[in-house]
């Protein structure tokens, strides 16, 4: 009797835990595995199509956003000046108070209105990063890319203090599998986001004490949001190259 031939490599079903794919490699189960959706789960490819919607517009998003950043240094840096006078008539005010003298409120320090034109878009451009990203994990959860949190925690995270500063990192770079090389790309490019963002303060209110180190760190802020845009334009084009690659090998299991 002629023997059958192995199964290609491929997932299938685990044969010592039935909840669960596991990969065989064409000669022997290896140590990757994958829960089985149950069956009222979205499948993979209408998970796919939906995080496709937004693909476009998560791609648009990295890059408006750094630049709506730069434009709100840009901002900052000139404003600084009102700032910093706004600031020396207060403490001559609480100065002139405790001599005994009578407190006067200094003028409020001027806002360019422009400025304000920017908050609509930086509010969308994260709406629509947020939407795609619970998308995304949502995809690489059912693939059974191993990650740290749930796709709605992944989206909660950006909100939660302190732990926001590391948590939508692992969250975004979870999205990829662990052998991904553009994995690597994604905390650099989540450092720069931390430094540029926390550089606008100093913008708002120090450069208006130091007009040329102001401008040093507003090149600066220019610099890293140019490497922020073209870093997570890159990632989100990945992740969704790479979801696409794997919801096709997906149905091409036997038995699927």
């Amino acid at each position: 009797m002629t023997a059958s031939p192995l199964p290609g490599p491929g997932w299938h079903p685990d044969p010592g835990h039935p909840l669960y794919w596991r990969w065989w490699d064409g000669s022997t189960w290896t140590a990757h595995v994958a829960p089985m959706a149950p069956p009222f789960a979205r499948s993979p490819a209408e998970l796919l199509a939906a995080e496709e919607v937004m693909g476009p517009w998560a791609r648009l998003a990295v890059v408006v956003y750094p630049v709506i950043v730069f434009a709100n240094g840009v901002g900052g840096w000139i404003n600084a000046p009102h700032y910093a006078a706004y600031f020396h008539s207060l403490r001559l005010a609480i100065d002139h108070a405790q001599n005994g003298n009578t407190f006067f409120n200094p003028p409020a320090p001027g806002i360019p209105s422009w400025s304000l034109l920017f908050l609509p878009f930086s509010i969308a451009a994260q709406i629509v990063f947020l939407i795609w990203q619970y998308r995304a994990a949502s995809v690489a959860r059912r693939l059974g890319y191993p990650a740290r949190h749930s796709p709605g925690w992944g989206v909660a995270f950006w909100f939660i203090p302190v732990v926001q500063f590391w948590m939508p990192y692992q969250a975004v770079r979870d999205c990829l599998p662990p052998s991904h090389p553009t994995r690597k790309t994604v905390l650099p490019v989540w450092i720069l986001v931390i430094v540029a963002t926390a550089t606008i303060p100093w913008l708002d209110f120090g450069s208006g004490y130091d007009r040329p180190l102001g401008v040093a760190v507003l090149v600066a802020l220019g610099v890293m949001e140019v490497l922020v845009g073209f870093g997570a334009y890159r990632v989100v084009t990945a992740i969704g190259k790479e979801h696409r690659q794997a919801v096709a090998a997906f149905y091409r299991r036997p038995g699927v």
